[in-house]
């Protein structure tokens, strides 16, 4: 879909058309990708499947681009899970707002903020939209209704809730992760991204257990949700998820060969858990390990360090265990007075488990 959303007047005079582009429209896509070149690689290929409509299926996106003679000057996106699975919450992520360099201070992304968010509150299946910003980007967004996580932060984390959802996102947080939920563990997919490297990463339990959860060796490799989709993507191995009967995602688990092509057959396994739902963790192993047992996948390791003591008993319970000790090799804290090394264990899945 694409059509013209608004005409605004920017604050020089100067008028801009607002085009809402809605993936697949892949001759508008190509421009858009040429404007957003800037972006990082990694940024710019998850823009380019969405732009493209490779994501379709699971994706809702949303362009909102403002152009002054055919030629964009700036652009702002925000995104929805499409899928039909028991969710309560529609986790969306707001982002890549952007303003050319030659066309900034003129008022464009505040125009295109607001444009967004008012197609955002018309869209029913939407819950809040969560977003990073530095000081300046989130002076404006404040003004339309964002708020950081926590409150007297002034960047970081942000969030923009519907009123009938939650009064605030310390709410959101406790309602999402609410404990003692049945489980299941699926494959994960795209559709699952805002809920599990935005919802989850910015959950205050989750950020206090990260001083104690690590991703070591390899695996920081594939340190986000995204990144390991990529890794599926490029057919390098499988990913899972663990969802409530609520529908909240609260944790992810991969098997990624994540090595050089002379290291193809070793597959490492690792995992993300929200504290609330650590009772699940060898549940969430062992079933995503089964998952790679009937995907012919053998020779699964992973490595955890020493002081991660709830992922390393979780991992030794799933069936893991130590084949190597690499003392001291891992470092906390660096150049902090609590900075302190601990070993990193390489533990290796039991065939019966693989």
């Amino acid at each position: 879909m694409l059509k013209t959303v608004a005409e605004v007047t920017l604050r020089d005079g100067t008028p801009m058309q607002v085009v809402l582009c809605e993936p697949p429209e892949e001759e508008y896509a190509q421009g858009l990708l040429h404007f957003l070149r800037h972006k990082a690689d990694d940024s710019l290929r998850g823009i380019r499947q969405r732009v493209l409509g490779q994501y379709a299926d699971y994706c809702l996106d949303r362009y909102f681009v403002g152009e002054v003679d055919g030629r964009p000057v700036g652009h702002a996106w925000y995104g929805l899970p499409r899928v039909d699975d028991g969710r309560r919450w529609g986790i969306g992520n707001f982002g890549h707002v952007y303003t050319d360099p030659e066309w900034r201070g003129r008022g464009i992304a505040g125009e295109l903020t607001r444009l967004l968010l008012d197609d955002f509150n018309a869209e029913p299946t939407g819950s809040c939209l969560l977003c990073s910003a530095g000081a300046d980007a989130g002076r404006i967004y404040r003004r339309f209704g964002f708020q950081f996580i926590p409150p007297d932060a002034t960047s970081g984390p942000m969030c923009y809730l519907k009123p009938s959802v939650a009064p605030d996102f310390a709410t959101l947080d406790e309602e999402y992760f609410a404990p003692g939920l049945p489980t299941r563990v699926r494959h994960g997919h795209i559709g699952d991204r805002h809920d599990l490297d935005r919802m989850l990463d910015f959950s205050a339990p989750w950020i206090a257990a990260r001083a104690r959860w690590h991703m070591v060796g390899v695996s920081s490799l594939a340190p986000t949700f995204m990144a390991a989709l990529h890794y599926v993507e490029d057919g390098r191995g499988l990913l899972s998820v663990l969802q409530t009967s609520s529908g909240s995602l609260v944790g992810y688990a991969f098997v990624l060969s994540l090595g050089t092509g002379y290291e193809v057959g070793l597959r490492t396994f690792d995992f993300v858990l929200h504290p609330h739902y650590l009772g699940e963790g060898v549940s969430l192993a062992r079933e995503t390990l089964a998952m790679a047992a009937e995907a012919e996948t053998s020779d699964v390791h992973t490595s955890v360090a020493a002081c991660d003591e709830k992922k390393l008993e979780i991992l030794q319970s799933a069936g893991f265990a130590e084949q190597y000790r690499f003392a001291d090799a891992f470092l906390v804290g660096s150049g902090t007075p609590e900075q302190s090394r601990h070993d990193v264990l390489l533990l290796k899945a039991r065939a019966s488990t693989a």
